[in-house]
């Protein structure tokens, strides 16, 4: 039987948490981390199959062509991953033309961290699904930009089943690759000067709770506009300055745009904390960054999930990755801007 397999990245927020809430600049990337989706025809019922999380989830095509408000008063069929399923399948092919699959996904995206994993299980199912169907062709497994537009609205269907209401860029970014900015709903891509940017990604372990967070973060402006306005403002500066660094040429600068970035990073990362974003298990983590002279900042929602660092050229980390394996912290290194959803 046919299949098609197909991959995508996650993302990482580089610049601009909660205060793009407030319609302040942000900056977000893709990583290198991805997902894979593989579908494939099957004799039998269609399967969802998750190794990562070592879970099958097999569902008669009549559930899967029921309507979202029936298929969450079933319990044995309610959970989100089969939502999701049941929404893009039903944006890609009727009842009719439907013949029975079995979907395998797996992924290296640290799932829960705000590291765009749910975005990239949307992007990778809409994709795959779309090419099995025929309802895209690629030219010599390339996208089209008309196809990836289509990709992108149908996984957005689906991030909105996973967090009620998205802004829709996680998807994006998972869909087109690259770097962008964000404001006030607007998605733009822009070009780096310099290549090949590297970070380092630190998992605290902690899963985030984002709705938690950005109320949080909402009380304290209610209560405190004017303070809270500072703060944004100055979030927005570090983020333009940031753009800065690597879209505009420079010639002989006592420091390089990636020392620069290091120190953007920890300016940032305190902003965030005095807006009560942090978290007891981020605290150390950044203090081991700081003894190697590395700045972290809290990427996302804050709360817990995941802190990163740029990593300067010619510098020997190995200590520094020592001292993370010592306390048991899972990392990665990734480059900036990578490619988006490709046919593997």
């Amino acid at each position: 039987m046919k299949s098609i397999t197909v991959s995508c990245p996650g993302k990482v927020i580089l610049f601009g948490e909660h205060s793009v809430v407030y319609n302040r600049l942000a900056i977000v990337s893709s990583l290198s981390r991805r997902t894979t989706c593989k579908v494939s025809g099957s004799e039998k019922q269609t399967s969802l199959c998750l190794p990562l999380f070592e879970k099958t989830y097999t569902v008669p095509t009549e559930i899967l062509f029921q309507s979202l408000n029936e298929l969450e008063q079933n319990k044995d069929y309610s959970e989100p991953l089969i939502k999701v399923l049941l929404v893009i399948l039903q944006s890609v092919v009727s009842k009719n033309e439907f013949t029975n699959l079995k979907i395998e996904i797996n992924s290296t995206i640290p799932i829960g961290s705000g590291l765009g994993s749910s975005a990239s299980f949307c992007v990778s199912l809409a994709a795959s699904l779309l090419i099995f169907f025929q309802k895209i062709d690629p030219i010599e497994n390339k996208f089209t930009h008309e196809q990836l537009e289509k990709i992108n609205t149908i996984a957005y269907k689906g991030e909105n089943i996973f967090h009620g209401s998205s802004s829709g860029i996680d998807n994006t970014i998972s869909t087109f690759g690259g770097i962008f900015t964000y404001q006030k709903g607007k998605i733009k891509p822009i070009n780096f000067l310099k290549k090949n940017i590297e970070i380092l990604i630190i998992n605290s372990g902690i899963q985030r709770k984002t709705k938690e967070k950005v109320g949080r973060v909402r009380e304290l402006y209610n209560q405190y506009q004017d303070i809270m306005t500072h703060i944004f403002d100055a979030m927005e500066q570090i983020t333009v300055q940031f753009i800065s660094e690597f879209t505009t040429k420079q010639l002989n600068t006592e420091t390089s745009p990636l020392d620069k970035a290091n120190q953007l990073c920890r300016i940032c990362h305190d902003l965030l904390c005095s807006i009560d974003v942090s978290h007891p298990k981020l605290d150390p983590i950044v203090k081991i960054g700081q003894k190697f002279g590395m700045h972290l900042k809290i990427t996302g929602a804050g709360g817990g999930g995941c802190v990163y660092g740029f990593l300067l050229p010619n510098v020997d980390y190995s200590e520094l990755e020592q001292e993370l394996k010592n306390a048991n912290l899972k990392y990665f290194r990734s480059k900036l801007g990578g490619e988006g959803v490709k046919i593997l």
